[in-house]
């Protein structure tokens, strides 16, 4: 919670922040965190990467801050 807090409140205007998530308990984790910390403005996916098969599936967060 802390290193999110800091890392949002880092940000400038409009600036954003990408978080990558291994598997998909560890992403939901990451959801409730930006939600408990009242951020909002995020787009979350499925990152699909066809080079390359990691062990588990990979999310990813992008977060703006307005």
């Amino acid at each position: 919670q802390k290193l999110l807090k800091h890392a949002y409140s880092l940000l400038n205007q409009n600036g954003k922040m990408l978080i990558i998530n291994q598997g998909e308990d560890e992403f939901k984790i990451q959801k409730q965190l930006l939600k408990e910390q009242g951020i909002t403005n995020y787009y979350c996916e499925k990152l699909n990467i066809p080079f390359y098969e990691y062990k588990n599936e990979r999310y990813i967060s992008v977060i703006k801050k307005d």
